[in-house]
């Protein structure tokens, strides 16, 4: 059955990366006053905040940097200070998105329990900024508290709102203007999302509806409806629930059953592989490929652990996995009941970060970030892929 509490961490997994690091606790007594304790976080690990392809954008208290490993460079996106990017007040966080073009990211200082933030004050709010030329614009006020957003496929706009606000904003990076959109009454979902798909139509959940925005009218697709709104590469729009996958044609708002969920799996996305979704009980991943509409499945001895973080290899037939319990980096591979095991536990700064060929995946090393590594789970050879 769909486990909500799986679907809260791993759909806000950029949170669990840093929950994840307990100190950042430190990060409460100590913002805004580096200066009168002396504390130093220029030596803080970084952790895998987004993958697009071979860019990895990584974080820590201190600075952003976008590691590409194709052109070889590692570039500083941002200092965290000057755009308030440590800020961590009572209950209110922040977390950060970087744009698919990676120009542009947004900051969102979200609120993570309600009846513990002041909604008259103007700390909790949604920020862009814009990589080049290093500008941050305020996109809204008081707009931190579930807040919801998400980028266009061309990374044009960005559309966003939030249960303090009573419209749906979509932002064009190029006018830097928001265009409002009035939206239904009622509360988002708690940790539901928002999609914006062939650049006219907008779907979010709201009291358990799904609405669809379309040619100046909202119109309700569902009622009473428990699941999750997803976009694929090909920005067509999936609909996920306890029981199936569905695929919603925007245009007739019908919806297509296009998998059924084996029963008692959990249900999460497949990263660095936004067209495919993985379901997974004690010892099997079932993946759906939405583009290809085919089960992959994936057998293994072991007791899979819980939150992991999946990427699928290039040929498909090995999937990498990150698990936060046992701290190892595993890969399970099409008929071999035998996962591969990369120890991190004395190495916990250490995250996957995609494939770099089918037999090798892209290690990040939180606390050596200049010298991402490639891993070959065959020979156990590592190689420097910046630097030597």
């Amino acid at each position: 059955m769909l486990n909500k509490p799986l679907f809260k961490k791993v759909f806000l997994l950029k949170k669990i990366l840093f929950m994840f690091m307990i100190q950042l606790l430190i990060i409460v007594l100590c913002v805004g006053c580096n200066k009168k304790t002396g504390y130093d976080f220029s030596n803080w690990p970084y952790t895998v905040q987004d993958v697009y392809g071979s860019k990895i954008f990584v974080h820590n208290p201190t600075d952003g940097l976008l590691i590409d490993i194709k052109e070889k460079n590692i570039t500083k996106l941002f200092d965290s200070e000057k755009v308030d990017a440590t800020r961590v007040q009572g209950s209110t966080t922040v977390t950060n998105t970087i744009s698919p073009d990676c120009k542009n990211i947004i900051f969102n200082f979200d609120g993570g329990d309600e009846d513990l933030i002041d909604k008259n004050k103007n700390e909790d709010q949604l920020r862009i900024y814009d990589i080049q030329s290093k500008k941050l614009k305020t996109l809204v006020e008081k707009g931190g508290y579930n807040a919801v957003g998400c980028w266009s496929k061309d990374s044009s706009k960005y559309i966003f709102s939030s249960d303090r606000l009573d419209s749906i904003y979509i932002y064009d990076v190029n006018s830097k203007k928001s265009e409002k959109v009035k939206r239904p009454d009622g509360k988002f979902k708690r940790n539901c999302n928002i999609v914006y798909i062939k650049d006219n139509y907008i779907l979010c959940v709201i009291d358990n509806n799904l609405y669809q925005y379309s040619d100046n009218s909202w119109n309700k697709v569902l009622d009473n409806w428990d699941g999750y709104i997803y976009k694929n590469s090909a920005d067509n729009c999936y609909l996920i629930d306890k029981n199936q996958v569905s695929k919603l044609v925007p245009k007739t708002r019908q919806l297509n059953k296009v998998y059924s969920i084996p029963a008692n799996l959990n249900a999460i996305p497949v990263f660095h592989a936004t067209d495919m979704f993985a379901f997974i009980n004690d010892n099997e991943i079932h993946v759906f490929d939405t583009l290809t509409n085919k089960e992959i499945l994936f057998k293994v001895q072991n007791k899979l652990e819980d939150f992991p973080v999946y990427y699928i290899s290039p040929n498909k037939d090995k999937i990498l996995m990150r698990s936060y319990d046992d701290d190892k980096i595993t890969v399970a591979t099409i008929g071999n009941p035998t996962i591969y095991k990369y120890d991190t536990f004395k190495k916990p700064s250490r995250y996957p970060a995609g494939w770099y060929d089918n037999d090798s995946f892209i290690l990040i090393d939180g606390e050596n970030i200049k010298k991402p590594k490639a891993v070959n789970i065959k020979t156990q050879e590592e190689k420097n892929l910046i630097g030597w």
